[in-house]
């Protein structure tokens, strides 16, 4: 089986690489290889991790508050979203940015609800861009 990341999906990881980056030179890559062995995880045991609607399901990335929002098909793993998990009084799932003054805007924040209606609607676009 192989993955495919959804064109927002990837823009949002490369936009927490550049935030872990920011924060401490190298800790970019140790979210990469994170994400690596999450991916890896999914693509053995694809059912494993809990539906959050249909066919939409989350896995958890270690050491970093993010997860992977994906669909699988019989032959590929859709990523529709790698999206921040961090909880607390103001929401902090956040839109795709390519900045770090973006990242830090709080008009890039969208509440869990949004982005939840967003991940399907992107799983539906998902399922189109790759059949054609």
């Amino acid at each position: 089986m192989k993955y495919v990341f959804h064109p927002e999906a990837e823009v949002e990881f490369i936009a927490a690489i550049d935030y872990y980056e920011d924060c401490e030179p190298g800790l970019g890559y140790d979210f990469v290889i994170e994400v690596h062995s999450t991916l890896e995880n999914i693509l053995s045991f694809p059912k494993a991790w809990p539906i959050l609607e249909e066919d939409i399901r989350r896995c958890q990335i270690r050491r970093f508050p993010y997860g992977i929002i994906y669909a699988v098909d019989e032959e590929v793993l859709f990523i529709l979203a790698v999206v921040c998990t961090f909880s607390t009084n103001v929401p902090t799932v956040r839109m795709p940015a390519t900045t770090t003054r973006e990242r830090n805007n709080p008009t890039t924040l969208m509440d869990p609800d949004s982005r939840n209606r967003l991940c399907i609607e992107i799983h539906h676009q998902s399922l189109l861009f790759v059949g054609s």
